[in-house]
Parts: C-alpha cells; structure tokens; sequence
C-alpha cells in the first residue's frame, strides 16, 4: 500500500471512529462520558469502570480474532465492513479506557 493510500485509510478510521463515538454517546453517555460504564462497575462490583471497558473491547477483539482464523484462505467471506465493525470498537474502546486513565489521573475519578 502506498503511503498516500495508507494516509488516507487512516483519516477515514478515524473519522469512522468519532462519528461512532459521538453518536453512542447520545445513548450512553449524558453529560459523563463514562456514565455507563460507571454504573455498570456499580451493577457488577467490578474494580473500576476502565475493566468494564476492557471486558467490551475483549468481546470485539475475540470476534476479530475468528475472522483472522480464516484469512487469508477465507477472505472474501468477510466484507471490509465486517472487519472494520470489530476494528472501529476495538480502537473506541481504547480511547476510552485512554479517557478513563487521564481521568483518573488528573482528578483522582474513579
């Protein structure tokens, strides 16, 4: 691939990325980000919402990981939405744990 091509997959991720995110957020989010992910440490007492946050990222990672098991033999099974559904939460979920960790850091939120 070329850089140019590269360059512009990436801008188009990431573009993909914050329209998904601001798009949950209207769902999820209110005025805290994280609202959701909070209650839900809450419901399931779990060490802290970023670990709710990582348990969500695990179930696109697994899912990304049995497309794989098939490539390159069983490529064209998959269309590039279908990959890119696992891609996108994936890299979401990271920057919402990254969101999590500088929260946490800065204001001492759990």
């Amino acid at each position: 691939m070329k850089n140019e091509d590269f360059d512009k997959m990436v801008d188009e991720v990431f573009d993909k990325c914050k329209a998904i995110l601001v798009d949950r957020a209207k769902v999820y989010a209110k005025e805290d980000r994280f609202h959701n992910f909070k209650r839900r440490q809450t419901i399931l007492r779990a060490d802290s919402p970023t670990v709710i946050s990582l348990v969500d990222f695990t179930k696109h990672f697994q899912a990304f990981m049995d497309k794989l098991s098939d490539f390159p033999e069983r490529h064209h099974y998959y269309s590039m939405d279908k990959y890119d559904e696992n891609i996108i939460d994936m890299i979401n979920y990271l920057l919402l744990m990254r969101g999590m960790i500088i929260e946490v850091k800065e204001r001492g939120v759990v």
